[in-house]
């Protein structure tokens, strides 16, 4: 572990974190554009390398990942995303693909961080996006599924 926190990657990481949390209280025309990029890189530094994935969620970068996740189901975005394009020049759905291939990667990458993603109710948002509902119902169904 003392490897992994030392290396350039895990540097990267924090930088990435870091600034995903500060950027929580920007507002503007490309911050779409930035979240995004920022999933994706933190999703090439962590895929297949499980020490980067328990670190990312050291650093609390599940939670934020998580919310885009949450918000981009929240507001509806899946239903108004042409619109949302057009008047922001971002493609929302690009930051969808990097967040779920994140948590896919860390899922994939150990059985412990699976259990932490599934934890912070990652099947639920998940099963959200997928059914492209926002209310109750689906984490309701999203648990009957867990149990079978």
């Amino acid at each position: 572990e003392e490897e992994c926190c030392g290396s350039d990657k895990a540097a990267l990481l924090h930088l990435i974190v870091q600034l995903l949390a500060a950027e929580g209280s920007c507002n503007g025309p490309r911050i779409t554009e930035v979240q995004s990029a920022c999933c994706s890189a933190i999703n090439a530094v962590v895929e297949g390398d499980a020490r980067l994935g328990n670190l990312l969620i050291d650093l609390g970068g599940l939670p934020l990942i998580l919310g885009y996740l949450r918000h981009y189901v929240a507001t509806g975005a899946h239903q108004e995303q042409l619109s949302d394009q057009l008047a922001s020049g971002a493609d929302t759905s690009e930051l969808v693909c990097a967040c779920v291939n994140t948590l896919a990667s860390l899922a994939k990458d150990s059985t412990i961080q699976a259990e932490v993603v599934r934890q912070h109710g990652a099947l639920e948002v998940l099963a959200q996006l997928a059914s492209g509902v926002s209310g109750g119902d689906v984490s309701v169904q999203a648990r009957r599924e867990q149990e079978l």
